[in-house]
């Protein structure tokens, strides 16, 4: 099971929404997802091994009550 949002390489520090274009080798500069703690990669150029291909939708915020 996927998470609802993960980290983004080169996005900062906060973690974003996503959605999903396939799952298919990434071409160069798309993100994929992959790793033990699921973050979202950008291809270093076209990847010949099929992941889950996202692109980001939003930010993710905790609500955090007082």
């Amino acid at each position: 099971m996927l998470p609802s949002a993960v980290h983004f390489e080169g996005m900062g520090f906060g973690r974003h929404h996503y959605r999903k274009l396939g799952f298919r080798p990434p071409k160069k500069g798309e993100f994929y997802l992959s790793g033990a703690i699921v973050q979202a990669y950008r291809a270093p150029n076209d990847l010949t091994t099929p992941y889950h291909v996202v692109e980001a939708t939003q930010p993710a915020f905790k609500l955090v009550r007082a």
